[in-house]
Parts: structure tokens; C-alpha cells; sequence
């Protein structure tokens, strides 16, 4: 979605076309769930209308319809402190909430995107939540046991299970990391320590 509204300009759809999209002769910017489909005319002649839009809804015919989440969609919603969602992508979105260590500890490379929200813990206390979605579980288990390797010293560990564990910052809050799948759910800011 981003890279279509990026890319649309003022959106002028064509509604002969099965899915979103913005478009003259030329080109036609489509999205349709997670997929953007471009469609360019790069002869010398003008293609006409019809074959563009025969074209787009031929190939979009093959594509499956999905519901269009977000990484936002990830993070639950009791709880949660309306408002307060982010995306983050690299160490610099993520440092104004947590650092977790030196450089892109959670390897998000500027490409995945991991969400985070504030959650009210009681009636005074606010947590951060942090999902961070990777292509599949070898990758998150890489990317989690660098994390346990390299955590800021700042950061001490206090316990930990297959998949998990506890550390205390140093303003004696507490936090979690979990593997989940595909996921990693990390929590921070919390006044008491969490269970194993």
C-alpha cells in the first residue's frame, strides 16, 4: 500500500479494474492485498484503455484475495493505548523507545517492520510492546540469539527458557523477549518481573 500511494499521484481510477489502482494511458498503479502491480506502456504507440484494463484484471484474476494487514494489525489490542502505535524499521526508529544494544541488533535492515505500542500495565504504570514479524522462524531464531548475545550491557539478564528471556534495565524495570513463530514479542518498561 505504501508503495502505491507513494507512486499514485492524484488518484484517478480506472473502474473498469478489479482492485484499487490510479492511472492514465501510460501506466496503470494497481494494489490489490499485500501485491502492487504496475502497468506501463513503454511502445512508441498508445495503447488503447481496453487492453491496459484487460491486461491488469487478467493478472489480477490470479491474485488471491487477502485482508491488506498491516504489521499494526499484529499487536493486540487489549490494553492498548489508542494512539500510541509506530512502525519501526532500523535502530535509529527504534532508539527514542528502547535501545537494545549496538547497531541493528534486531536486524531489521530497513526492510521489516516491527510495531510497537504503548500498554497500560494498572492504573499509573505504561509498558511498550514490540512484534516484530521475520520471514520464518530459522530467521528469528538467528536474530534472537544475537539479541541474547549482544543485549546492552546496560541490560542484564535475569533468567531465561527455551525461547525466552527476562532482563532488568537500568532503571530496575523489567522486560521480556519471546519467540513466537515467526515473531518476535518483546516487552519493555514493565514494573513487575514477568514469569518464565
Amino acid at each position: 500500500m505504501g508503495i502505491y500511494l507513494m507512486k499514485m499521484g492524484r488518484e484517478t481510477p480506472f473502474p473498469e479494474i478489479a482492485a484499487r489502482n490510479s492511472g492514465e494511458e501510460a501506466q496503470i498503479a494497481i494494489v490489490k492485498g499485500r501485491y502492487f502491480i504496475q502497468v506501463d506502456n513503454l511502445g512508441d504507440v498508445p495503447a488503447s484503455r481496453a487492453e491496459a484494463v484487460a491486461l491488469a484484471n487478467a493478472f489480477l484474476a490470479g491474485v488471491a484475495e487477502e485482508s491488506a494487514l498491516t504489521p499494526l494489525d499484529a499487536l493486540p489490542a487489549e490494553g492498548k493505548v489508542p494512539g500510541s502505535e509506530r512502525l519501526v524499521r532500523g535502530p535509529y526508529g527504534l532508539q527514542p523507545y528502547f535501545t537494545f544494544g549496538e547497531g541493528d541488533i534486531l536486524s531489521l535492515g530497513g526492510r521489516i517492520f516491527g510495531a510497537l505500542a504503548n500498554y497500560r500495565e494498572g492504573p499509573d504504570a505504561v509498558s511498550l510492546r514490540f512484534i516484530i514479524p521475520y520471514a520464518g522462524e530459522a530467521q528469528t531464531g538467528s536474530v534472537y540469539d544475537n539479541l541474547l548475545a549482544n543485549l546492552d550491557p546496560y541490560l542484564k539478564v535475569l533468567g531465561t527458557r527455551q525461547g525466552a528471556f527476562v532482563f532488568e534495565d537500568h532503571r530496575e524495570k523489567f522486560g521480556i523477549v519471546e519467540r513466537k513463530g515467526p515473531n518476535l514479542d518483546i516487552r519493555v518498561n514493565l514494573d513487575l518481573r514477568p514469569k518464565l
